[in-house]
């Protein structure tokens, strides 16, 4: 870490000056000023894509900005990765709290700290006294040889803060600390970070719950698109005010860009989802969607919108509760991703470099990774056919490319997205489902989506969406249901919703 300036004797323990973070075209932060205080526990709320990442990673070491300063304990620094913000007090706890789950919670507690003897060996009786010692300090009891396997989410979670603090921690950035703990250890939760920041602790709590938050948090401050839209004492926000910096302004919030929606009648189901459980993150899920309607899914971070959408698919298992597509007279049950595919399901993940695309083959190949019947011939694919469908779907979709044979890697982001729909709009597919379809993509991209997704469905395609991008949701579905906390709060047509009404039920606040 290197510092300079003088130490003020009173001012934030943290303070970020127009920091600037940008990845090749795409500008992550842009002028980003915040600051937090010791004793003091300030909450950042904001959807996928806001920058909350990239700021906790410059936070934390992991990144470094391009431009704008971070003062700690009043002098400017730049730390020289995460063990040097360690060094310094800087810990973050990750959603996914990072224990080893062989070990015991005594192991946990002292992880990277372990108490040794001369010559190198564990010193065991240290150890026990080390994690109780850091037990003590949060107000916790627990098993300290038990393996931490053996514990619940909430424990993990538990114990990850307790060795952020014994390790001397002097700010502490929590995740989404709640998002996958049962009411109970939520509510010890918050007891334990109330403890902490009253021994001095300052504390970023990242969540979009704003009932949880008002119990906790002195300041809100809420990014969108790389931008702070809102930095005031949280006792004085209001929730429309809340929902307004979220999503972008009134003007976005009101509802009236319905225009152009599928309109449908409501005849037998194309798809049921029936009381779907999905261990402590789906909660009896229930929904249904017609042939050609277009229905949204939206929520809060961490609400279930996407894990919902991944089990629909069989990319991960439901542990109860079924999936029905309609083939034909008849209703079939799917348990996999392969019996999806066979009854015309298909997919656009959230992330499409990673999870969608294979990003040095060809358009054609990424394509026809959806192998439509009339490429194969006895069980051999046909490479014409699978270059004249290629063509076929560049020229139907205005995908900007050389041709089909153009690697994917080397197209704009909208075009990208364009490829991925192109593998399942097509004779064949039944039921797609959508995760942030217009994630990164430029406005004309987004509009001509929007236009593929709509013929899609006026051809008797359902479309199942998932989305943070209200407006989004309000401008293309025809109902919507909104997830909390792994279940369905409530479903609404979207002609009579508005994305404060949304935003409300998924959070379950008072309006």
């Amino acid at each position: 870490m290197t510092a300079s300036g003088p130490v003020p004797e009173r001012g934030p323990l943290l303070a970020i000056e127009g920091v600037v973070k940008r990845f090749g075209g795409h500008t992550a932060l842009d002028r980003v000023s915040l600051s937090v205080s010791a004793g003091e526990i300030i909450a950042l709320a904001g959807e996928n894509g806001a920058g909350k990442s990239t700021l906790m990673a410059i936070c934390s070491g992991a990144l470094t900005p391009d431009a704008g300063v971070l003062r700690w304990d009043g002098q400017a620094v730049r730390f020289n990765g995460t063990a040097d913000a360690h060094r310094a007090g800087i810990a973050i706890v990750h959603q996914e709290p990072q224990v080893v789950g062989s070990l015991s919670v005594a192991e946990n507690l002292v992880l990277g700290q372990m108490p040794r003897r001369s010559g190198g060996l564990v010193d065991w009786p240290g150890v026990e006294r080390a994690a109780a010692e850091a037990l003590a300090r949060v107000r916790l009891v627990l098993p300290i040889h038990a393996p931490i396997a053996s514990l619940g989410p909430g424990v993990r979670q538990l114990v990850a803060i307790a060795r952020a603090v014994h390790g001397g921690a002097r700010l502490l950035i929590l995740d989404e600390p709640t998002s996958s703990l049962a009411l109970d250890d939520a509510h010890r939760l918050a007891s334990i970070v109330r403890e902490i920041a009253a021994q001095g602790t300052a504390v970023i709590y990242i969540s979009h719950r704003i009932e949880e938050l008002r119990l906790l948090a002195q300041r809100l401050i809420v990014l969108r698109d790389g931008r702070v839209t809102l930095d005031a004492p949280l006792a004085s926000v209001e929730p429309k005010d809340f929902w307004a910096a979220l999503s972008g302004g009134a003007e976005e919030m009101t509802g009236s860009v319905r225009a152009g929606a599928t309109v449908v009648e409501r005849p037998q189901a194309l798809l049921e989802v029936e009381r779907l459980q999905r261990r402590n993150r789906l909660r009896d899920v229930s929904l249904q969607m017609a042939p050609g309607e277009i229905v949204g899914i939206a929520g809060l971070v961490g609400s279930g919108r996407s894990r919902l959408l991944h089990t629909i698919f069989g990319a991960e298992q439901a542990d109860g509760g079924a999936i029905r597509v309609r083939v034909g007279a008849h209703l079939r049950e799917i348990r996999g991703i392969d019996e999806a595919i066979a009854a015309g399901v298909g997919f656009v993940p959230e992330d499409r470099r990673r999870q969608g695309l294979v990003l040095g083959a060809s358009i054609a190949d990424n394509i026809a990774l959806a192998i439509p019947e009339d490429a194969v011939s006895r069980g051999l694919l046909r490479p014409r056919r699978i270059m004249e469908a290629a063509r076929a779907a560049v020229n139907r979709l205005r995908i900007s490319a050389r041709g089909p044979a153009q690697p994917v890697i080397e197209l704009s982001g909208g075009n990208q997205q364009k490829v991925l729909l192109a593998r399942w709009l097509r004779p064949g597919t039944r039921v797609l489902l959508l995760d942030e379809p217009t994630r990164g993509v430029d406005v004309v991209a987004k509009a001509e989506i929007h236009q593929f997704l709509r013929e899609a469905a006026s051809n008797g395609m359902g479309l199942l969406v998932a989305s943070s991008d209200l407006p989004e949701l309000l401008s293309l579905c025809d109902r919507i249901y909104v997830m909390r906390a792994g279940a369905v709060a409530g479903e609404v047509p979207a002609a009579e919703a508005d994305a404060t009404r949304l935003l409300t039920m998924a959070s379950a606040a008072a309006a």
